[in-house]
C-alpha cells in the first residue's frame, strides 16, 4: 500500500511540474509593443483625440524630463516687438513623416483618421529627423481610404 501511495504521489507531482513548465513557456496572445500602438489597439479605443488615445494606452510617451532647449518667439504686440523665452520641453509630432508641431497638436487629430502610432526616443528621433528632438517624436500613420 505504501508503494502505491508513494508512486501515485510522485506521478502527480511530476505531472504538475510538467504543466507548470508548459504554462510558463506559453507566450501571451497579444504582446504590447512599448513604442508602438498598432491598428488593432487604435480601433479598440473609443473615438476621440490621439492625445486621449496615447494618454490611455502609452501615457509614458507624453512624459518629458528636464529642459533641453531655449526657444524664443515674438509676442503678439507688434509695437513693443518683445521676445519671450519659452522653456517648455516638447515632443515633436509627425503625421505621415510631415512635422505638424508639438504634443499639443495631438489634441486636434481624431483617432478615426489614424492607422498606427510610433514613439521614437530622443536618440532615434534625432538620427531620423535631425536636431531639435531632445524629448523624442511621435509618428502618426494615417489610415488609407479605400
Amino acid at each position: 500500500m505504501k508503494i502505491f501511495s508513494r508512486t501515485s504521489l510522485l506521478l502527480v507531482l511530476a505531472l504538475a511540474g510538467v504543466q507548470a513548465t508548459a504554462g510558463a513557456q506559453e507566450k501571451p496572445k497579444t504582446l504590447q509593443d512599448r513604442n508602438r500602438i498598432a491598428t488593432e489597439e487604435v480601433r479598440a479605443q473609443p473615438p476621440g483625440s490621439v492625445y486621449q488615445l496615447i494618454r490611455a494606452r502609452r501615457g509614458h510617451w507624453l512624459t518629458t524630463r528636464g529642459l533641453s532647449t531655449l526657444q524664443t518667439r515674438s509676442t503678439l504686440d507688434p509695437v513693443l516687438e518683445t521676445t519671450t523665452a519659452s522653456l517648455t520641453p516638447e515632443i515633436i509630432v509627425y503625421v505621415d513623416n510631415t512635422r505638424v508641431g508639438s504634443q499639443e497638436s495631438l489634441r486636434s487629430i481624431n483617432t478615426d483618421e489614424v492607422d498606427s502610432l510610433e514613439y521614437l526616443n530622443a536618440q532615434a528621433a534625432t538620427q531620423r529627423f535631425g536636431t531639435g528632438h531632445g524629448h523624442g517624436a511621435i509618428l502618426i500613420r494615417r489610415r488609407v481610404s479605400n
